[in-house]
């Protein structure tokens, strides 16, 4: 019964997501009667100025923002807001992190990979608070750029492990990259999905 709520719920976030939010540069996003707006062009700009920063000061490649990558991360963020949490898990799989099914999604968005073998997409999730003001209808783009910092602190932080979300944004073989946020009025929590991908066919 649980199994069933869930896969539902990801049925409705998905198409929910894929029709209202991910083409939009101004994104609302409403629970309790209360609802906050948030630029995703300064935000998507923000997350990728900090991973190529990072990139340049290693001499590799800076990435270049992908608008497929973009638009699928935002509607994998407003799916992990309409189900409460961060999840990898495609298709109802079993396995919590599948490339093939990530790249599956990606490519049910629009999204069409130049690689024709190989890993051609990774996906960084989290999910953390952000405050946002209190009068509804308020723009939350300077709080959520600013709570966000938590997440690259962590991913930036596993640099010294050598972690799946730091090789992420250290890839050598990766090009692309798109970014994704929503938020929660009433709980205050933020989910973040950032692609890094090969080459995309437009």
């Amino acid at each position: 019964m649980i199994m069933k709520k869930i896969i539902l719920f990801l049925c409705l976030g998905l198409i929910l997501a894929t029709t209202s939010l991910v083409y939009a540069d101004q994104a609302s996003f409403s629970s309790s009667n209360k609802t906050v707006t948030v630029d995703l062009n300064l935000f998507q700009k923000n997350r990728l100025d900090k991973v190529n920063t990072t990139r340049t000061a290693l001499k590799l490649p800076t990435y270049d923002s992908n608008t497929g990558l973009n638009s699928s991360a935002q509607a994998w963020s407003n799916v992990s807001k309409w189900v409460g949490y961060i999840v990898h898990n495609k298709y109802w799989s079993k396995a919590y992190y599948d490339y093939k099914l990530i790249q599956k999604y990606a490519e049910s968005l629009g999204v069409r990979f130049s690689k024709k073998s190989g890993t051609k997409v990774v996906e960084n999730i989290w999910r953390w608070y952000v405050k946002c003001p209190k009068e509804n209808n308020s723009d939350c783009t300077t709080q959520i750029i600013a709570a966000a910092e938590s997440t690259w602190k962590f991913f930036i932080g596993e640099k010294k492990y050598n972690g799946a979300h730091y090789r992420s944004i250290v890839s050598k073989q990766y090009t692309d990259a798109g970014f994704g946020v929503s938020i929660d009025p009433k709980t205050g929590k933020y989910f973040l999905t950032a692609y890094y991908s090969v080459p995309t066919i437009n």
